[in-house]
């Protein structure tokens, strides 16, 4: 899913950022680099809310905070994936566009 991201990441404002590497990744909306845990208690948690409730309304199941991560799983088909990334996209177009 992560090689998928690159297709709409560089469309949305810099204010979001996708940590981790595969099968475990965590959404963040930081105002900035975050090297330690100071610089992610900035991170924008309404931001994040907004993006959890759009994700939610397109039936995908994320974490409702910014600070617990995503697993994907031998379960989780090709589909889904697909279905998750575009979500993700419409998700963060929608946040910004407001």
């Amino acid at each position: 899913m992560k090689k998928d991201w690159p297709r709409f990441l560089p469309n949305t404002p810099s204010a979001y950022a996708c940590r981790g590497s595969a099968p475990c990744s965590a959404s963040i909306f930081p105002p900035g680099p975050v090297r330690s845990f100071s610089d992610a208690l900035k991170c924008d948690t309404v931001s994040f809310s907004r993006y959890f409730h759009a994700m939610l309304d397109k039936g995908i199941f994320t974490p409702p905070s910014q600070f617990e991560a995503n697993f994907i799983s031998a379960t989780h088909s090709r589909e889904d994936l697909e279905k998750t990334v575009a979500a993700m996209e419409l998700s963060l177009r929608e946040i910004w566009e407001d």
